[in-house]
């Protein structure tokens, strides 16, 4: 059944969404789910070799970079975690950095304390991603520091292993991170722990395409990607009668390039996508 006010369609992949949905419900904002991306964990023998090595040595990192929830995930397995507290009991533990609110929650979830943990300001910043980290961490950074990237990767990339400085790094915001760091005499290393597929394409999906472009739904993007996925799936669509709410302005960029006409902004917060929400209805 569809509400009868236009819900958000939430693409982020299943696990995820829940959590979105769990909390703009209690906001009121009834949602609906079509992921457009799948993440599975890269368990291929080089992505072990290298995670093996790297936790290993987890005292010799000075901070330690979660691209997203996902990268907390699949990274901080009971064996990292052991590692971590006791680098933590000897004094050398690397600090945890996270680009916003969601990541810093799954790191809270599996017991790292929060003075343990740089992210944005969250009363100042006007975006969660790389840059609004560094304005955060960049005091912490001098010559030699040893700064580990915790990322994703497409489906089909290739091998993994410990790669420095930007081989493979995707996303603008995590490649501007990774050069900033090396010109400010940090050295980088990147570690892709999962690998993002496309989704299980459904009926219900194809049904959900159709209700949006009558603007009986509002498409909700968290990363670019999802729209890659979206619009690639449909590559004759006219995009120009749906409206979208991206929680940041490349994503929103992307929605522009492939057609949509109607694009709001937002921080990644239920509250902040309440209030977007209400106002992408009043502009149906």
């Amino acid at each position: 059944m569809i509400p009868p006010r236009p819900p958000l369609i939430l693409t982020r992949p299943p696990a995820q969404a829940l959590h979105w949905a769990q909390a703009l419900d209690e906001l009121g904002v009834p949602t609906l789910a079509l992921p457009l991306m799948a993440i599975e964990a890269k368990c291929d023998p080089a992505t072990l070799q290298a995670k093996e090595a790297i936790v290993a040595r987890l005292a010799h990192y000075h901070a330690i970079m979660h691209v997203s929830s996902n990268a907390v995930q699949y990274f901080w397995d009971l064996t990292a975690q052991r590692a971590w507290q006791e680098a933590s009991a000897a004094g050398q533990a690397p600090r945890l950095w996270s680009p916003g609110p969601g990541t810093t929650r799954s790191l809270l979830a599996l017991g790292f304390a929060q003075d343990t943990i740089d992210q944005p300001d969250l009363a100042r910043s006007s975006q969660f991603d790389s840059e609004a980290l560094w304005h955060t961490v960049h005091t912490q950074i001098s010559g030699g520091a040893r700064v580990l990237i915790v990322r994703g990767s497409t489906h089909g990339a290739l091998p993994n292993a410990v790669q420095s400085p930007d081989a493979g790094l995707e996303g603008n915001g995590r490649l501007w991170l990774s050069r900033t760091l090396q010109q400010h005499g940090a050295v980088v290393e990147l570690l892709s722990v999962y690998e993002r597929r496309a989704p299980a394409w459904q009926t219900s999906h194809l049904t959900i395409v159709d209700l949006a472009a009558q603007g009986a739904c509002i498409w909700l993007f968290n990363s670019s990607e999802a729209v890659e996925q979206l619009t690639e799936r449909f590559p004759k669509h006219n995009w120009r009668s749906h409206s979208a709410i991206a929680t940041h302005p490349r994503i929103g960029q992307t929605l522009l390039d492939k057609g949509f006409a109607k694009v709001l902004h937002c921080l990644p917060t239920p509250e902040a996508l309440a209030q977007t929400w209400t106002a992408a209805i009043q502009s149906l």
